[in-house]
């Protein structure tokens, strides 16, 4: 067969045993066909016609079915299981019924009797291969159309999804199409909104062409994990946030599942991450207009609450959509806070504040308890990330809310707040200690490998997922030095190698280990190892 789409012809491989019938064909075929073709080999048996085949890939096979060794019936079967596109025509003497309706049935072009006038011989191979080029031009057509249907794809999904964000009440008739013509079977239901974190900080100094380089490889990493699931429409909307429309049947807690793979993906694959929102699932396509403003409200209350590398699904913040001056929302906020810090006194305190204020409010009991549950499920995501083991924060969650609704009055409530915050807090560090030696070691991993880099606790609290303030504390516990000695010390020790193993410029060594000022260089190396890099140099040159 053509390995290459330049060469004219169609390549024949003759298989006889009669070397003057072979040669004769060969003849009439090289001087009468004016079909664009090319004899590229001859087989005398079964056996060199199926190692020439392999070898030589030929477009055509013309072969006897009588042969030593295999025959010509066996060749096809054979042939036909490793190269479905070959054809063939048959050429013999046998005239019999049997051999002749095998030959059709595995795919022979012609059966040829023996002896077969030129004129026929020629014949059946000038048919084959106009046969072939049309089939050849034909699928040639459908893939360019398959092409130029890919290249307007993302056009008709970004379409779709403005019409329907933008309130257009579409014709039903009319979304099916354009749900067909995508290959989606099921209505979308439901809306999952996901946004890059610290975009804009992320790429400050890339150029254009790295900028849409890393969205797009946010994206499809995002497209590729939901459509591994569920049947979607995933389109970029806005400079960072990318909007997925999708057909499940899985309820919340299922959508946070993959929400967090999402996450998980994201995060291992590029330097950035995602704080998500999933909105409700509606029975109507153009309720998905809703869906889309709930996840998108999920996840700026996420990031507000929980921080970045966060999700939330729409009906675990349903409570605070209600205009009400009456809760207290900057103390949840500092109890999300100060849980994720580990202050058990301090948000036993915060929380019982809030449980007072309700009452002082004079809000029902019904209330308080459903939004302390609400509450309780943003707790429940605000561990999770600092590292807490889930099942072990579900369980609780779910062992307080039994207890809180056995409470009916305030007195019994700040017992309560105080064992629960406990547990709560307990839960966070009982792994704790394993999960910030992971973290510190994640950490120092990426310093050493980008050392040379622009390096800013910014970054490194993103890639922890903790608060800066509590990343350093964390790290001096686990280092017994800050940050910015351990990332001086890394290139200290990287410019010695260099010093004493390169010709280098002190000016090049300082690049290459992350100072811009090669005098700004020079003066820490001389701080911390008591002489000027020329002398180091001078001191350990091999």
């Amino acid at each position: 067969m053509r390995g290459a789409p330049e060469l004219a012809e169609y390549n024949i491989l003759l298989v006889e045993d009669e070397v003057l019938e072979r040669q004769a064909v060969r003849f009439i075929l090289e001087n009468r066909c004016s079909a664009p073709i090319k004899i590229v080999g001859e087989a005398e048996n079964g056996f060199e016609a199926v190692r020439l085949a392999e070898e030589l890939k030929p477009d055509i096979l013309l072969l006897d079915i009588h042969m030593p060794g295999q025959s010509g019936l066996e060749v096809m079967r054979q042939m036909k299981q490793a190269y479905s596109s070959m054809s063939y025509i048959i050429f013999t003497a046998y005239d019999e019924f049997d051999y002749a309706l095998e030959a059709i049935n595995n795919g022979a072009f012609r059966y040829i009797l023996k002896p077969a006038k030129p004129e026929e011989i020629v014949s059946a191979v000038e048919n084959l291969v106009r046969n072939l080029a049309h089939r050849e031009k034909k699928i040639k057509a459908e893939e360019k159309l398959k092409q130029q249907l890919q290249s307007v794809i993302p056009y008709i999904e970004a379409s779709l999804v403005t019409d329907l964000l933008s309130g257009n009440m579409l014709p039903e008739k009319d979304i099916d199409n354009r749900l067909q013509f995508l290959g989606i079977n099921e209505k979308p239901n439901c809306c999952l909104v996901a946004d890059i974190c610290n975009f804009s900080q992320t790429i400050e100094g890339f150029n254009e062409i790295q900028t849409q380089d890393l969205k797009n490889k946010v994206f499809k990493i995002i497209k590729e994990t939901v459509n591994a699931y569920h049947p979607s429409i995933v389109v970029p909307y806005g400079s960072d946030r990318i909007v997925c429309f999708i057909a499940t049947k899985q309820n919340s807690l299922k959508l946070i599942d993959l929400a967090e793979e999402i996450s998980q993906n994201v995060n291992k694959n590029t330097p950035v991450t995602v704080s998500i929102g999933i909105g409700e699932t509606f029975d109507k396509i153009n309720n998905l207009r809703l869906s889309y403003f709930q996840a998108l409200e999920a996840e700026k209350t996420a990031t507000n609450m929980l921080g970045n590398n966060t999700i939330l699904h729409f009906s675990h913040i349903k409570h605070l959509r209600q205009p009400d001056s009456d809760y207290p929302y900057e103390i949840e906020k500092q109890i999300l806070e100060l849980v994720r810090l580990g202050d058990a006194k301090e948000t036993t305190k915060a929380l019982n504040q809030l449980i007072e204020e309700l009452f002082r409010k004079k809000i029902a009991l019904k209330e308080i308890k459903a939004r302390l549950d609400q509450l309780f499920i943003l707790l429940t995501r605000t561990l999770i990330h600092a590292g807490a083991n889930s099942k072990d924060v579900e369980n609780i969650r779910e062992l307080a809310l039994t207890q809180l609704l056995q409470i009916n009055n305030f007195p019994e409530f700040k017992s309560w707040t105080e064992n629960v915050v406990q547990l709560f807090i307990n839960c966070l560090y009982r792994d704790k200690q394993i999960f910030s030696s992971e973290v510190i070691d994640k950490v120092c991993e990426y310093i050493r490998n980008n050392y040379y880099k622009d390096i800013n606790l910014y970054q490194l609290a993103r890639l922890s997922f903790l608060h800066p303030n509590y990343l350093c504390q964390l790290f001096k516990k686990n280092k017994s030095c800050t940050i910015s000695q351990y990332l001086t010390n890394i290139r200290l020790k990287k410019a010695q190698e260099f010093l004493a193993t390169t010709n280098k410029t002190i000016a090049e060594i300082a690049q290459a280990v992350g100072y811009k000022d090669a005098n700004y260089f020079s003066r820490i190396f001389s701080k911390h190892l008591g002489m000027s890099p020329t002398q180091y140099r001078e001191n350990n040159l091999k």
